[in-house]
C-alpha cells in the first residue's frame, strides 16, 4: 500500500486505495477527501461513490472524417472503448467535373463514416441511461459538426468541444 500511495498524485485532492494483497486498485480523486483507514472483510466504497456522485463518467470521442476513438473516462483512469475505421477519405486537388464528382462521393463517404461513429456513440449513451455526465468531442470542427448532426437531440446536450485534445 505504501508503494501505491507513493506514486504521483499531482492534482489529485485524494487517493483511495482498495486491496488486500497486493493491492488491486488505486484511484486518483478529484476532490479533497477526509483522510481515513479502513480495515474490514469489505471494501468501504463510501467515499468514492460520492466522488462518483460529484464527478459522473464521461466519454471522451476523439474523431476525424475517418472514424473515431471512443474513451470512458472515469475518475483518473482512461479506456478505449471502441475504435471505429471508416472508409479512407482523398481529396482531389486538380479542377474539372470529374474532381467535382469526385469531390461529392468523398464527402458522401464522410458522412457515411461520421454516421457510423453517431450511432456506436449512442448505443454506448443509451446502454447506460444517465451514466455519462458529457460527451467531450475532440474533431476538426467540420466532422464535428457532422458527427454532431447525427446524433439525436436529446443526446446533443450531453456533447461539448474539447479544442485541447489533439485529434
Amino acid at each position: 500500500m505504501r508503494r501505491a500511495l507513493e506514486g504521483e498524485w499531482r492534482g489529485a485532492g485524494g487517493v483511495a486505495v482498495f486491496g488486500h494483497r497486493p493491492v488491486r486498485l488505486v484511484v486518483g480523486l478529484p476532490e479533497t477527501v477526509l483522510p481515513r483507514l479502513s480495515v474490514a472483510e469489505r471494501f468501504d466504497l463510501r467515499p468514492l461513490r460520492a466522488q462518483l456522485d460529484l464527478w459522473p463518467a464521461s466519454l471522451v470521442v476523439v474523431a476525424d472524417k475517418e472514424g473515431a476513438r471512443i474513451y470512458i473516462s472515469v475518475l483518473d483512469r482512461l479506456s478505449l472503448v471502441a475504435s471505429i475505421e471508416g472508409r479512407p477519405i482523398h481529396r482531389h486537388r486538380q479542377g474539372g467535373t470529374s474532381a467535382e464528382q469526385w469531390q461529392r462521393r468523398e464527402d458522401e463517404h464522410t458522412a457515411h463514416n461520421l454516421k457510423k461513429v453517431a450511432r456506436r456513440l449512442e448505443r454506448i449513451l443509451r446502454s447506460w441511461p444517465r451514466r455519462y455526465g458529457a460527451v467531450l468531442l475532440a474533431a476538426p470542427a467540420e466532422a464535428a459538426a457532422e458527427l454532431t448532426s447525427h446524433l439525436p437531440e436529446d443526446l446533443r446536450t450531453l456533447v461539448h468541444r474539447e479544442p485541447g485534445i489533439a485529434a
